[in-house]
């Protein structure tokens, strides 16, 4: 009897892993196909129609902005861009564009990992140009060890950070976005990668 509870506890064991692991791969991937949905929606003006910023202007309504931020003791992205994957809160509608921000915060368990939050506000967003993190920010992810976006311009030159109101950045948009997410659950560490082709982008102007 002893022997057949020992196989039946590690095969039950076993089933339990595999679910476990299940779990985390669905997450990842509905993470993820939300993220490709956003990028692939993504919305930007179009030399000639955009005009690089003055001295003196208000910031592109449509601008494309990543950053590191710090949260807690590590650096995660902080992402704004306008998409038109609007997705309404509340009965608002659901057509237009869309600012979108990835931004990640600390769990409230410490063990538990950071979370990555997706803002989402309908057009006409930049009457209020101040974003401020929300309570009700949808999650995207939970127990996120480690987020890694890559921005690549149109000669392929990857890119930690981007701000297309930069000269640094020739006023240009990303070409591709790799995306490294790592979840972490217990002492197991499960990795994902994607890239992203944007079907749209601002070349640098001549």
């Amino acid at each position: 009897m002893t022997t057949i509870y020992s196989s039946l506890n590690a095969v039950l064991s076993r089933n339990d892993a595999i679910a476990y692991g299940a779990d985390v791969h669905e997450k990842a991937r509905s993470c993820l196909n939300r993220m490709v949905m956003d990028l692939t929606s993504i919305y930007v003006e179009l030399l000639p129609l955009y005009k690089q910023p003055e001295t003196v202007s208000e910031p592109d309504p449509y601008r494309f902005v990543a950053e590191k931020v710090t949260v807690g003791t590590n650096y995660y992205p902080k992402i704004r861009f306008t998409s038109m994957a609007h997705l309404p809160m509340s009965g608002s509608a659901g057509a237009g564009i869309a600012e979108i921000v990835y931004y990640v915060i600390e769990n409230d368990d410490r063990d538990a990992g950071f979370v990555l939050k997706r803002a989402d506000r309908g057009y006409p967003f930049f009457q209020d140009d101040d974003f401020e993190e929300q309570e009700g920010d949808p999650t995207l992810c939970e127990d996120v060890e480690e987020l890694i976006f890559t921005y690549y311009d149109q000669d392929g030159e990857a890119h930690e950070e981007w701000n297309s109101e930069s000269s640094f950045y020739k006023y240009a948009t990303p070409r591709m976005i790799g995306i490294q997410l790592k979840i972490k659950k217990k002492s197991a560490v499960y990795d994902f990668n994607t890239q992203i082709m944007l079907p749209v982008y601002r070349e640098k102007p001549e």
